[in-house]
C-alpha cells in the first residue's frame, strides 16, 4: 500500500470527476465479497452460539404490521455503518491530498501547520482506518449471528433457512453499506487516494436509495416471510 503523494509527482486536477459505472461495479464486486464473508460468518456463529428464545421473540422480524417509523429506524442504524466506512475514505482522502502552499495572508502558526503529511503518518492513518473498518465488520457479524441464533430458537426455523428468508433485504443492505469500503480498498491498493473525496460522495449517493429500499423490504416484506415459515402446530385429533 502506498501513499499517493509519494508515488505520483504529476499535478492532478482538484476534482477528478465522477467514476464511471464500470468503476462503480468494481467497488460493488469488492463489497459483494465482504458481504459474502459476513453472511457466512453470521451463519457459522448462529450455529455455534446458544440462542435465547425470549430475546428472539422480541425481534421486529416477528411483527407483521409495522410503520414507516420502523423503516426509518432501520435506515438510521444502517446509516451509522455507512458513515463508519465513509470515514475510512475521508481519512484516505486527507492523507492522499497533494500538499498546497498556505495563502500568504494566513498567520505564521497556521502556515506552520499546513505541511505535507509524513509518509509514515499516512501509512499509520490508513492502517487505523482499515482496522476500525474491519472491527466494525467483525462486530456486525457477531451481533447478527447472535440475533439469528435467538430468532432460530424463537421460531423453530433453522438458521440457514432464516438466512435465506432475509436475503432480499440483507443483500442490498450489505452491498450498500460496504460500497465505500470497496472504493477505499481498491483506491488504497492502487495508490490513488486523491480520488477518495469526490468518489466517496458518489458511493454514498448510490448507497442511500438502496438502503431506503432495503429498510422498506425489511419492515414490510421480511416479517411476513419469517412468520409464514414457522412450523405449524399439529392438528388435534378428537378421541373416538
Amino acid at each position: 500500500m502506498s501513499i499517493a503523494a509519494d508515488t505520483h509527482d504529476a499535478p492532478r486536477p482538484a476534482w477528478p470527476g465522477l467514476a464511471g459505472w464500470a468503476e462503480v461495479g468494481r467497488w460493488a464486486a469488492i463489497a459483494a465479497v465482504v458481504a459474502t464473508i459476513l453472511l457466512s460468518s453470521v451463519a457459522l456463529l448462529a450455529g455455534l452460539l446458544p440462542g435465547n428464545a425470549a430475546i428472539g421473540a422480541t425481534s421486529a422480524l416477528l411483527v407483521r404490521h409495522q410503520t414507516f417509523g420502523d423503516a426509518l429506524s432501520v435506515l438510521r442504524r444502517n446509516l451509522l455503518v455507512l458513515g463508519i466506512h465513509l470515514c475510512a475514505c475521508w481519512i484516505g482522502a486527507i492523507v492522499g491530498r497533494p500538499p498546497q502552499p498556505a495563502p500568504a495572508r494566513w498567520a505564521g502558526w497556521v502556515r506552520t501547520l499546513n505541511r505535507p503529511v509524513p509518509s509514515w503518518m499516512g501509512r499509520m492513518a490508513l492502517v487505523y482506518a482499515l482496522g476500525v473498518t474491519f472491527l466494525s465488520v467483525s462486530v456486525q457479524a457477531l451481533a447478527l449471528g447472535r440475533q439469528l441464533g435467538d430468532l432460530t430458537q424463537a421460531t423453530g426455523v433453522s438458521a440457514p433457512r432464516l438466512l435465506v428468508l432475509v436475503l432480499p433485504h440483507a443483500v442490498p443492505e450489505l452491498m450498500a453499506v460496504f460500497l465505500p469500503l470497496g472504493l477505499f480498498l481498491r483506491e488504497a491498493r492502487r495508490g490513488r487516494l486523491d480520488r477518495l473525496g469526490p468518489w466517496s460522495l458518489q458511493a454514498a449517493a448510490i448507497a442511500l436509495p438502496v438502503l431506503l429500499c432495503a429498510a422498506l423490504i425489511e419492515t414490510y416484506v421480511t416479517p411476513a416471510r419469517v412468520l409464514d415459515a414457522r412450523p405449524q402446530p399439529a392438528a388435534l385429533v378428537a378421541p373416538p
